[in-house]
């Protein structure tokens, strides 16, 4: 006890879901866990989770927008139906959070055709020129 673990601190990106299709139990959604984000127990393997966790399926009518918190645990379920699954996700994170994956992701021909406040924001992702 008495260290700092990830759980304890804000979380430095926010994801706001857009479902298309209601959601129910039939169309395989996701399991968010209510109130785990500061669990400092390790995620229950499917054999021993709870029937809560099991059972924490948000069903919503098509159109719903889900902004989880993405520290909390959370899972798949099984798809029953025959209906498509369409989701569209989009991950916001402050100027200081650096996901290494991001990097070098803009092409640098694209980057001078901006702006010189929106090169400002996109440095950190810009490729080096060819």
């Amino acid at each position: 006890m008495g260290e700092i673990m990830i759980s304890d601190l804000p979380s430095p990106l926010i994801v706001v879901n857009f479902r298309m299709p209601k959601f129910n139990e039939e169309n395989g959604r996701t399991r968010f866990a209510r109130a785990t984000q500061r669990s400092r127990h390790p995620v229950p393997s499917l054999e021993e989770e709870p029937d809560w966790i099991m059972r924490s399926i948000p069903c919503a009518p098509a159109g719903t927008v889900v902004i989880p918190n993405i520290m909390c645990w959370r899972g798949g379920t099984e798809k029953r139906s025959n209906s498509a699954w369409i989701t569209m996700g989009v991950g916001y994170t402050p100027l200081w959070f650096r996901v290494g994956r991001s990097e070098n992701t803009l092409p640098h021909n694209r980057y001078e055709s901006l702006s010189d406040r929106t090169r400002k924001f996109c440095r950190p992702i810009v490729a080096l020129p060819k």
